[in-house]
């Protein structure tokens, strides 16, 4: 929570919120984080739910990581 409080902005973008997201995970992780392993699904404005798929999930991670 503390890497959550410390990072988020009002203005980021839903990329940023993501990464940040996924940034999240790894530091509180004990493992390497699998790429394959991850499902990202965000709810936008309208309330609407959107599952990313395995490609764009892979390419967040990587965008994130490094």
């Amino acid at each position: 929570m503390a890497y959550f409080e410390k990072n988020y902005r009002e203005d980021m973008t839903l990329e940023e919120a993501i990464e940040m997201g996924i940034k999240a995970i790894h530091k509180g992780s004990e493992k390497k984080l699998n790429p394959d392993a991850i499902e990202i699904a965000v709810v936008d404005t309208t309330e609407k739910f959107h599952r990313l798929s395995l490609d764009e999930s892979k390419e967040h991670v990587h965008k994130a990581l490094g």
